[in-house]
């Protein structure tokens, strides 16, 4: 009888797991931001642009996206994005840590979405 308590229990405790690490989940997405408020005391943000420019290089590809408030630099490293799919002119959400480079801040994306 013990036995049954116990794997109810650990069922239980299982479940309320999974719940909360969903809602969690759903509350830490940074709140969207526009460019021109993006600095290096936040450790993650989220904003809207329009992509204006697009190089690709084996190692590296530089996307330049602005909004109505300035334009930042967005630098993908390797394969780890799927941008296939990123052309010129098309709206993007982006999700991604700031960081300074020559004296700028770019952003190093974990999600864009188009």
């Amino acid at each position: 009888m013990k036995e049954k308590h116990f794997t109810a229990l650990c069922l239980f405790v299982s479940l309320l797991g999974i719940l909360i690490m969903y809602i969690a989940d759903k509350n830490l997405e940074p709140k969207d931001v526009k460019i021109a408020e993006i600095n290096l005391d936040k450790n993650y943000v989220a904003f809207n642009g329009t992509i204006t420019w697009i190089k690709k290089t084996e190692a590296v590809t530089l996307i330049k996206v602005k909004d109505d408030t300035g334009t930042i630099d967005v630098v993908i490293f390797g394969e780890k994005l799927n941008i296939s799919s990123l052309k010129t002119g098309m709206n993007v959400r982006i999700i991604g840590r700031p960081q300074k480079y020559k004296e700028k801040i770019e952003i190093l994306p974990l999600k864009i979405v188009s």
